[in-house]
């Protein structure tokens, strides 16, 4: 099977990566998919970030189930960019080198 410029992108070092072939997308409510997640609390919504940027970056909208909501306990995430935006409530982090 032969790699797709994106698969040989997102291996190279950032400073070599390749952004032209990135396209515009414009998503609606109506028209992005609901999604199965990572956690069972939450309610996730594809808002085409993944298609428009050849798999370098994700984002979904997730929203928690209320009464189902948990810790995550610790993670990581190996990624070049983390990006989280909240629009209500609250969140705790715990960073790698014990700040919070």
């Amino acid at each position: 099977m032969d790699q797709t410029t994106a698969d040989k992108n997102a291996s190279a070092p950032p400073a070599e990566r390749i952004i032209s072939d990135m396209k515009l997308f414009k998503g609606f409510k109506s028209k992005t998919p609901a999604v199965a997640g990572r956690r069972a609390f939450c309610l996730y919504r594809d808002l085409g970030v993944q298609l428009a940027s050849k798999h370098r970056m994700r984002a979904v909208k997730s929203d928690p189930i209320p009464h189902k909501i948990e810790s995550t306990q610790w993670h990581y995430h190996v990624c070049d960019f983390n990006f989280v935006y909240f629009l209500k409530g609250t969140v705790t982090f715990e960073l790698e080198d014990g700040t919070i």
